[in-house]
């Protein structure tokens, strides 16, 4: 296993990874025609915004077995202005084939580390309220702290936003690994 920082030559393997990963772990959540619309295309565009514009404080990971990329990670600045977190985990997936091997744990904490780095020890995230990963993050120490409905294709669901306001203190294994 490996963690390393994402290249704008992995966008396609991440986007087929990231509608992989939605499409399995959202399969009873998220409604099945929203799903089946997720598109290589579009995927590509999101993340050519996070990985290949080369900016600076927004940064990916990726993590890969065997050369294959097998997870994903993005974080950077939280965009906006929240006073008690300052920095947010944009979006972090493992494939479903390779959870439980620790690379979801190795992901966040390269986002941790790379926040840290840039000075920032505050961090959020948002995450569907029934999927795995608000399970893996709340292992992490993560702490709810505000809720809110989101529609996706004419489902009310809950997002949460989880915080860690002080990211030097987080275990570095986690009771569930992701």
């Amino acid at each position: 296993m490996t963690i390393r920082p994402a290249i704008p030559d992995d966008i396609p393997e991440i986007a087929r990874l990231h509608i992989d990963t939605w499409q399995t772990a959202c399969r009873d959540l998220v409604p099945a025609p929203y799903l089946a619309e997720m598109t290589f295309d579009r995927q590509v565009v999101l993340f050519t915004s996070i990985i290949g514009k080369n900016q600076q404080n927004i940064f990916g990971y990726v993590a890969t077995v065997e050369n294959k990329i097998t997870g994903f990670a993005a974080g950077g600045p939280e965009p906006t202005g929240n006073r008690a977190y300052h920095g947010q985990l944009y979006t972090l997936f493992v494939a479903e084939s390779y959870q439980g091997r620790g690379l979801g744990n190795r992901l966040f904490h390269a986002v941790t580390n790379r926040l840290k780095a840039m000075g920032i020890v505050s961090m959020l995230t948002w995450v569907l309220q029934d999927v795995p990963a608000y399970s893996f993050f709340t292992h992490l120490g993560g702490h709810q702290f505000t809720l809110k409905p989101i529609m996706i294709a004419g489902r009310e669901l809950t997002e949460v936003a989880l915080g860690w306001p002080n990211t030097t203190v987080i275990p570095p294994n986690p009771k569930r690994h992701f």
